[in-house]
């Protein structure tokens, strides 16, 4: 038997969905030097790397699964 679908959470649920979690790893410039942000599932900015392997191991050794962002 098929169950009911569930409802689709609301924009302030969704943003919470892997917080603790997930981080999103992109290239950012700076003063004319590229490096890299990482930013919360919510958005909300954690931090800035000199490279994408750096961010992806230090998030990593914080139990975070890093995600690219293009």
């Amino acid at each position: 038997m098929l169950s009911a679908p569930q409802p689709f959470p609301a924009a302030d649920e969704f943003a919470q969905l892997g917080i603790l979690e997930h981080a999103y790893v992109k290239r950012a410039k700076r003063r004319g030097s590229t490096s890299v942000t990482v930013h919360a599932a919510d958005g909300s900015f954690l931090g800035r790397f000199p490279s994408r392997d750096v961010a992806f191991a230090a998030l990593r050794l914080n139990d975070m699964e890093p995600l690219s962002v293009h």
